[in-house]
Parts: C-alpha cells; structure tokens; sequence
C-alpha cells in the first residue's frame, strides 16, 4: 500500500469525534468516510482516478477527496448534468477509452443501479492493469431512492461477481456489526423526533433517551463484546470492497 500524506487533517479520531458531537452525521456516512480515508491511500501519487456516480461538489459527509489527496486527477461520470460531471454518461456505456485509470471509486452507488454487474464489467474495462476497483455499498440501511434503491449486497456476492470479471485480490470489509447497526438506528430516530410536530419537551425527552442508547451501543461496539457471535458480526451497516484488476502476462 503506498504511504501518501494527507493534506487536510482529517483523521479517524477527528471523525470519531465528530460522529458523538455532530447530531445529522450519521452511523453510516462514518463509515464511508472512514473506508475512502484508508482505502485511498492504496493508490499512488499523481494517479488517475474515476469517481462513477459522485459529484463534484456538495459532497456528503467529511471526506472529499480533492482535499484529502489533492495530487490526484480525480474525473467524474454521472447523468445528472447538474453535478457536472466530467462524462455525461451511464455507467453502463462510458465513453472512455479501455486501461485509462489507476483506480475506479463507486461510492454508495451500486444499490441504486438495475444492473450492477454491467456497471462492473465496464469499471474492469476502464482500469489499468493492476489498477484497484474501490467499493463502498450499504447492507442494512432502509431504502433510499437516488433516484431508485435495487439491492443490497453480501460479502460472499462481491467475491464470486469481481473473481468472474477478472479481479485478483478481492477484500471485502464489514463496516460495523451488529451494534453499529442498532446505534445508527438510535441516531436516525433522534433526528426524526427532532422534526415531530409536538410539545418542545417531549421531543428533549425522546432525543436524549435515543442519544442515550446509541451512545451505549456505540460503546459496545468498541468492546468486542460477542465478536464471535454470528449474528453480531453477520449483521453491518454496509461494505467495503477492494480489488485489483489482473496483469495479463
């Protein structure tokens, strides 16, 4: 893995912090920032990197990349030209020549495509020889059109999907476990109470009990209490996949 500095200062302490300061970052944006901010730094220096399905701006969470690791030439694809995208394209039939890139980011992006093994086919396509595919997807989060919500994804699916496209060295990573998903439920149901029509201090009452149990679970989390447990560690709020494309000798 290449070791290139991180320009910002963000770090996994300053998102910790901010997960137990900041009432609308969520369980689930924590994690996806956590997985880019390690898993970008797998790619090296001055690199090209296509972001399918991202946006240049207004970007959710606290990782942007253009501040994290501003040496990379960082391209986007998106059909929304209100993004403005570098490729006004889909993702299923971009319109860029084969072995361009160094590296392919789909960040919480696969759950919203019918067909997510065609937008795959295509990111091996577009990849450099020993170029790395970077996925992160949600696995037990409610339903979110953008502008529809297909699928969710097992680890075990992204394996046998990447290995048959050609993809060698095929991590994935659970982003949490059982109780990360419950705490991200606790933090999700402050903020619907917040929003309630009704007495001030009701809603005071609901948001602290709520911010009481995720803080807890979130504790617990940290613990490794039932790390063994199948059902606590089968249970996350989503992953995060890694895997580089073959060198064809």
């Amino acid at each position: 893995m290449n070791s290139v500095a991180n320009t910002c200062g963000l770090s996994e302490e300053s998102l910790k912090s901010s997960l137990l300061t900041d009432g609308y970052y969520s369980v689930r944006r924590y994690y996806v920032d956590l997985f880019w901010l390690r898993t970008i730094q797998r790619v090296g220096h001055g690199c090209r990197v296509l972001d399918l399905g991202g946006k240049k701006d207004n970007k959710r969470g606290y990782f942007h990349i253009e501040k994290v690791r501003p040496d990379l030439a960082v391209q986007y694809v998106n059909i929304d030209e209100k993004t403005n995208p570098d490729f006004l394209c889909s993702v299923y039939d971009l319109k860029i020549g084969s072995e361009s890139y160094d590296a392919v980011m789909l960040s919480e992006v696969l759950e919203h495509l019918d067909q997510p093994e065609k937008a795959l086919s295509e990111a091996f396509r577009v990849l450099k020889p020993g170029g790395n595919l970077l996925i992160c997807t949600p696995f037990l989060f409610h339903k979110h059109a953008d502008p529809d919500d297909f699928g969710r994804y097992t680890d075990s699916w992204y394996r046998v999907k990447l290995s048959r496209l050609g993809f060698t060295s095929v991590h994935v990573e659970n982003q949490g476990r059982l109780w990360s998903v419950l705490a991200m439920y606790c933090k999700l149901l402050s903020g619907i109470f917040r929003g309630l029509d009704s007495k001030p201090w009701k809603k005071k009452i609901a948001c602290r009990l709520v911010n009481i149990g995720f803080r807890a679970l979130w504790k617990i989390e940290g613990s490794g209490f039932l790390d063994d447990n199948g059902i606590v560690k089968g249970a996350t709020t989503g992953y995060g996949v890694v895997a580089v494309k073959g060198i064809v000798e």
